[in-house]
């Protein structure tokens, strides 16, 4: 599936792969020779008439005399059985760790069941952990947020209205006259009038002696002054109060209309917010979904495990091929280590023994010299089946790293981060475009990252990312575009307002003619009311003054700093594009908190990666390691029947040399008294002869 676009292995794929790994290849190709050709040299070394008739050869040549004056040998010989019982050592050394080797792959074998059960246990456990916290973290964190922008958004309108206040005057303009009718001014100029019109009476009054007098007639012509412009200004005043008012109801209905234009502009927004609310239920249901299939995914697989592991490993056949693979092994070792011990114990006999050449000792080297041949004959045909297992549990145990190495034992996770892996597990798992790759999940689980973060799910803010990257900046453009069509049309005109003021600074003028005017003290005695009269003139004139000074300050200049609709459209632009931005910035701080809150606040991930792990500490140890020391104490078991063969021959040429030398010297030996009887008996048979003479000649003298 990793190695194909169509999710197959095809013969390429595969041939492709067994390229990759030149030193498997050489071990299996060096083990097939073993195999093959090990039994064939043997066969032809048993069979051939040179090899078949060792001790007839031997007997033919030279023989081998092992004496104080032939040292080399006797060392040589010392140091083939040296060398035998090393490899014999060695041999029994590595058969224990084979047997402990599938001993512990019985184990391993047996307590799978249970470390699974326990990993499925736990897997099931971290599932349900890691959906509860990302449902309560998910929920509250949405809800916190969609709040916290629905304020934001509705509180808008009202910040824009203020702002527009600050910087645009004409906005608070009915404020401002809301003040001045609370203070009724044109009345308080009537009250004025009247004063006046009291004062001018008594003055009346008075006698016509002091009624002429000069002063009194200044503070009658002012009086009648003041009354004149407070006629005027009265009648201006109520003229700028009416165009004010319609003004105002001008700005009013503006006010209004923007915060329609903003309202309106912000449906959208708040219609999203609405839809984002559904969003979050979808996508807390998104991430459930998505680890209640990575829950099924790894009950699916755990299913697998159980039919590819479990059930073969319960399996009694399972359990004889175990026993089989012991047996096999042991067999060929106790074939070759007996009659080797039996070689060895022979030659130490011989080595020790005095006597080597005694007739007597002839049968024991044959018979060393077979057993040699036995332990030739053994390792020869019986090697191969321990390099055979060796070559099956190599291929087993690396089949196993094949799997180990990309899947458990590879740091940077290449296998799970492969484009193809990640295909066919998203189309399990539907993880759409919220997730990333599994491998790219557990690589950051690895990490110690936060399940979401693992996942990449950043894109799931992306709906509140649309807030104040698309829909508020488009509210802020149509609420600019909606202004630029509007205009505040003021009543007020500018020739108004000079003639206001100027009537008010005639007043001035006119107040400051009046003060410098002092009721004289004879006009007071006589008229006391006057006095009284013109003080109450005077400060209410000081109290008129001063609320034109204000009505001039607050309304008079605000008009006037407000009548170019076209700057007041601007302003509104520019507040609104501020107000706009700062809202945009607000949301914005506010997802990213929120993000950041969920991508590193949310459940670590590691203990997904720890499981992965466990899987395959299980998988690996338990199997890979006493697989490795299965081939590899059988591998080397058989390398070593290979000395086993050539010290054995050597040892066997000793022996039979040995044998020969004996029965040579037994022929010497009968050879010699046959002769040393001739001889002797030629000599009796002489001195027979001759005794026979001389008593001839005696008689025959006589």
């Amino acid at each position: 599936m990793i190695l194909s676009s169509n999710n197959h292995f095809q013969a390429e794929n595969i041939y492709h792969f067994l390229l990759q790994q030149p030193w498997a290849m050489v071990v299996l190709i060096s083990s097939a020779v073993y195999i093959v050709v090990l039994p064939i040299c043997g066969i032809l070394f048993f069979c051939d008439s040179c090899s078949c008739a060792t001790a007839d050869s031997l007997s033919s040549s030279e023989a081998l005399e092992i004496t104080e004056e032939s040292k080399t040998s006797k060392y040589l010989f010392a140091l083939s059985l040296t060398m035998m019982t090393i490899v014999i050592a060695v041999i029994l050394m590595l058969m224990i760790v084979y047997i402990e080797s599938v001993s512990y792959a019985i184990i391993g074998s047996n307590e799978i069941d249970r470390s699974m059960d326990a990993i499925y246990a736990d897997i099931n456990l971290l599932t349900n952990t890691t959906f509860t916290d990302l449902t309560c973290k998910l929920n509250e964190t949405f809800k916190k947020l969609s709040a916290r922008i629905n304020i934001s958004i509705h509180r808008l309108p009202n910040k824009i209205f203020a702002s527009l206040k600050q910087h645009c005057p004409i906005i608070s303009l009915p404020q401002v006259i809301e003040r001045f009718q609370i203070k009724n001014v044109t009345n308080f100029i009537g009250n004025i009038t009247l004063a006046i019109k009291s004062t001018k009476s008594l003055a009346n009054n008075l006698p016509k002696t002091l009624y002429q007098q000069s002063s009194m007639q200044n503070m009658i012509d002012t009086l009648e002054m003041i009354e004149n412009h407070l006629i005027t200004l009265l009648q201006q005043y109520n003229d700028i109060y009416k165009a004010a008012n319609n003004t105002r109801n001008n700005v009013e209905f503006y006010s209004d209309d923007i915060i329609k234009m903003i309202s309106l502009t912000l449906k959208p927004s708040n219609s999203f917010i609405n839809v984002t609310l559904r969003k979050n239920n979808l996508i807390i249901m998104k991430m459930g979904q998505i680890i209640s299939n990575l829950h099924f995914i790894i009950q699916e697989g755990y299913q697998k495990i159980n039919n590819l592991i479990k059930t073969p490993l319960k399996n009694p056949a399972f359990k004889a091929a175990i026993f089989s693979i012991s047996i096999f092994a042991i067999v060929p070792v106790l074939l070759v280590i007996i009659p080797s011990i039996i070689v060895i114990t022979c030659g130490i006999y011989m080595l020790i023994r005095n006597d080597r050449y005694r007739f007597a000792q002839q049968a024991n080297w044959r018979c060393a010299g077979l057993w040699s041949l036995q332990t030739a004959g053994a390792a020869f045909f019986t090697g191969w089946i321990t390099m055979l297992i060796a070559s099956i549990t190599f291929m087993g145990g690396f089949s196993v790293e094949t799997i180990c190495q990309p899947f458990f034992h590879d740091k940077q996770m290449h296998l799970y981060r492969s484009w193809y892996f990640n295909r066919a597990v998203t189309n399990l798992i539907n993880f759409s475009k919220l997730t990333a790759g599994i491998g790219e999940f557990l690589y950051q689980c690895k990490n110690h990252k936060s399940i979401l973060s693992a996942l990449k799910m950043e894109s799931f803010l992306q709906y509140y990312e649309q807030m104040h990257m698309k829909y508020l900046p488009n509210a802020a453009e149509h609420t600019k575009k909606l202004i630029e069509r509007k205009f505040i049309r003021s009543s007020l005109y500018e020739s108004q307002i000079r003639e206001f003021n100027n009537t008010s600074k005639e007043l001035v003028k006119l107040k400051e003619n009046l003060f410098n005017y002092v009721v004289p003290l004879s006009i007071a005695e006589q008229e006391q009311l006057l006095n009284v009269s013109f003080a109450n003139v005077k400060g209410q004139m000081i109290e008129l003054l001063k609320i034109m000074t204000e009505m001039e300050k607050n309304v008079i200049e605000v008009v006037k700093r407000s009548l170019n609709s076209e700057n007041f459209t601007l302003i509104a632009q520019q507040t609104i594009s501020y107000e706009y931005n700062l809202t945009i910035n607000d949301i914005s701080r506010r997802v990213l908190y929120a993000k950041f809150h969920l991508l590193n606040g949310s459940f670590i991930c590691r203990p997904f990666y720890d499981t992965l792990v466990n899987v395959g500490t299980i998988f690996c140890k338990q199997f890979s390691r006493p697989i490795h020391g299965i081939w590899s104490s059988a591998a080397i078991i058989a390398i070593c029947f290979l000395a086993i063969i050539i010290i054995v021959l050597c040892i066997s040429t000793f022996f039979f040399s040995l044998n020969n030398n004996f029965e040579r010297r037994s022929q010497n030996r009968y050879d010699l008294n046959i002769r040393r009887g001739n001889e002797r008996n030629f000599r009796n048979l002489q001195r027979e002869n001759n005794f026979s003479d001389t008593e001839t000649s005696s008689t025959i003298t006589y």
